[in-house]
C-alpha cells in the first residue's frame, strides 16, 4: 500500500535543476510506441545499443512519496480499531480505459503550463487483470518506472565518479552506492545500457525492500498498517513491469522532458496492457472471486493482514505472475478463460542482473541501516549486533518471512 505526496517537492526540483545550470527536462514531442517496441519491454528481444554522453543526461529529481493502493481483492471492507466501517468498501478493481494519466512523483497538479491535459492530473490507480500477467496493481507499475527513471539518470551521470543517494526512507535508511567505472569501460558498453540496466535492477532491490518492511510494520501511514499488502499476490511482477517499460522508455530517449514522459508512459501503460490481455472490470471481479478464499478472504477487513491469505516472495527472474488457474474456483477460472480467448499463459518478465561481462553486484547495491521500530517488531538480522544488510541479504530475511507467514497462515501460505 503506497502513500501520495504533494507536488512541491516536484516543483521546487524541476525548478532548482533548470536554474541550476543542469541539463533539465526539455519540451520534446510524444512518441508513440511500436509493436516491436513494446515486445522489447516485455523481453521478447532487446535493442540495438544507443550511446549518450553524461553532461546529456537530464537531472532527474527522485519521486517525492509512494502511490497510495492496493490492498489485494475487491469491494473491501474497512475496519477502524477493530470495529467495522459501515457502508464503507474499495472496489480496487478497473481497466485500462479507467487509468487516466500518468503524473510523475504523482500529485494533483502538473507544474509544467504546457501539459495539454490541463492543469488537474486525473491520474486513477487500481487493479487491473490481464490474461498473461495475472492481476497488476497501477500504482506499483507507476511508482518503479519513476523510481527506474530517477535511478538510471543518476548512474548515467556519475558512472566515472560513482555514487551516494539517499531513497526515500521506508522503515530504515536507504541508500544506492555505485562505485565509479573506468571510463574506457563505459565507452565500451554504453552509458545509455549500462544505466539503464542498473536502475531496473537497483529499482527492482527497492520494490522486494519495501514489501520486508511492511511485513514488519513500515507503514506509509503511520496510523495505517500496511502488512496487508507485503508481499501481496501481483506485487512484484507489477514492480517489474513498470520497470521494464521505463527502461524501453529511456532507452528510447522518450523521457527527457516531464510532460514528454508522462504522455509517453500514458501510451506505453496501455499498449503493454494490451499486449498483456488485459480485460475490463467485471472479468476482473470474476477472477478475483476465482481466488477468494485461497488467495484472499472477503470475509476479513482492511487493514487486518490475515486478508491476504497467499503472498509472493519468490525472488528469482524472471518475473512469473501467479495465475488463477493455479487453484481458484473451476467454475469461475474457466469463465475467465473464456473471456481470454481459452488461454491463461503467464508471461515471465527478464530483469537481469548483469549487462555483458559487468555483474551490478560488483560495483553498486543498496545499502539499508534499519530503524527501530523494524527492529523491535522482530526483524531477522542476518548478522549478530549489526543493524545494516544489503540486497545481498535478501534471501536470508525473506526466508525468515516465509517461515513467518506459513507459521500464520498455513504450509500452503507461500505459492499460489
Amino acid at each position: 500500500m503506497r502513500a501520495g505526496s504533494t507536488w512541491v517537492f516536484l516543483w521546487l526540483a524541476t525548478f532548482w535543476a533548470g536554474c541550476g545550470g543542469e541539463p533539465a527536462w526539455e519540451k520534446v514531442p510524444v512518441w508513440v510506441a511500436s509493436d516491436a517496441d513494446v515486445s522489447a519491454a516485455l523481453g521478447d528481444f532487446g535493442h540495438d545499443e544507443l550511446g549518450v554522453a553524461a553532461a546529456d543526461v537530464p537531472e532527474i529529481p527522485l519521486p517525492g512519496a509512494l502511490r497510495p493502493c492496493c490492498a489485494f481483492g475487491k469491494e473491501l471492507g474497512v475496519e477502524v480499531g477493530g470495529v467495522p466501517v459501515p457502508r464503507f468498501r474499495i472496489g480496487n478493481i478497473t481497466e485500462r480505459a479507467r487509468l487516466g494519466t500518468h503524473r510523475f512523483n504523482n500529485g494533483a497538479f502538473s507544474v509544467d503550463s504546457s501539459d495539454r491535459r490541463g492543469a488537474l492530473i486525473n491520474e486513477a490507480n487500481g487493479i487491473v487483470f490481464t490474461c498473461r500477467g495475472g492481476f497488476l496493481d497501477i500504482a506499483h507499475v507507476r511508482d518503479h518506472a519513476d523510481l527506474t527513471l530517477h535511478v538510471a539518470s543518476q548512474v548515467a551521470r556519475r558512472f566515472e565518479t560513482g555514487m551516494e543517494e539517499k531513497l526515500l526512507p521506508q522503515g530504515a535508511e536507504l541508500r544506492v552506492i555505485v562505485d565509479p567505472l573506468p571510463p574506457e569501460l563505459v565507452l565500451e558498453h554504453g552509458r545509455r545500457e549500462l544505466a539503464i540496466g542498473l536502475g531496473q535492477w537497483l529499482a527492482y532491490q527497492e520494490g522486494i525492500w519495501h514489501e520486508i518492511a511492511t511485513w514488519y510494520g513500515y507503514a506509509s501511514l503511520a496510523a495505517w498498517p500496511e502488512k496487508i499488502s507485503a508481499f501481496s499476490p501481483e506485487d512484484l511482477y507489477s514492480n517489474a513491469l513498470g520497470i521494464r517499460i521505463a527502461g524501453e522508455v529511456v532507452r528510447e530517449g522518450a523521457a527527457q522532458g516531464e510532460v514528454n514522459y508522462n504522455e509517453n508512459m500514458d501510451i506505453w501503460i496501455d499498449r503493454t496492457l494490451e499486449r498483456l490481455g488485459a480485460r475490463d472490470t467485471e472479468t476482473g471481479r470474476l477472477a478475483m472471486r476465482a481466488v477468494d478464499g485461497r488467495w484472499w478472504d472477503s470475509s476479513r477487513r482492511i487493514p487486518n493482514f490475515k486478508l491476504t491469505l497467499r503472498r509472493h516472495s519468490v525472488l528469482d527472474t524472471p518475473v512469473v505472475p501467479w495465475q488463477i488457474d493455479a487453484g481458484g474456483d473451476p467454475e469461475r477460472v474457466e469463465r475467465v478463460r473464456e473471456a481470454c480467448g481459452g488461454q491463461l499463459e503467464a508471461h515471465p518478465l527478464p530483469l537481469d542482473a548483469e549487462y555483458a561481462d559487468l555483474r551490478f553486484a560488483d560495483f553498486a547495491r543498496l545499502e539499508i541501516e534499519v530503524g527501530d521500530a523494524l527492529a523491535a517488531a522482530g526483524f531477522p538480522f542476518p548478522r549478530e549486533g549489526s543493524r545494516s544488510i544489503t540486497q545481498a541479504d535478501f534471501p536470508f530475511v525473506v526466508a525468515a518471512f516465509r517461515r513467518e507467514n506459513e507459521q500464520v497462515l498455513g504450509a500452503d501460505a507461500n505459492r499460489p
